[in-house]
C-alpha cells in the first residue's frame, strides 16, 4: 500500500501528431505489453491525472453493446424455437 498511487504515466515523441494517444497504434502495443508483463500498473498510478484513463483505454478490448448481443441471440434458431414471451 505504501507505493499506491504514486506513480505517472507520461508518453512522449507524439506531441505533434494531432491524433489521441488511444488512436496511436504504437502506444496501444507498447502499454499493452507493459500491461502483460505486469498487470499492475494501475494500482500504482494516481488518480490525479489521466494515467488510469490512458491505460485503461490501450489495454482494454471493446465489447460489442449489449443491443448487438441480444439481437444475435434472439436471432438464433434454438431460441425462436421456444415458446418464450418477451416483454418490452
Amino acid at each position: 500500500w505504501l507505493y499506491r498511487g504514486q506513480m505517472a504515466l507520461a508518453v512522449d515523441g507524439y506531441n505533434d501528431d494531432p491524433r489521441e494517444l488511444v488512436d496511436i497504434a504504437e502506444v496501444r502495443a507498447f502499454l499493452k505489453s507493459l500491461y502483460e508483463a505486469w498487470p499492475y500498473w494501475a494500482f500504482f498510478f494516481n488518480q490525479a491525472d489521466d494515467s488510469i484513463k490512458i491505460l485503461v483505454s490501450c489495454v482494454c478490448v471493446a465489447l460489442p453493446s449489449p443491443d448487438v448481443v441480444l439481437s444475435k441471440w434472439m436471432s438464433k434458431s434454438c431460441v425462436n424455437s421456444c415458446n418464450v414471451d418477451f416483454m418490452a
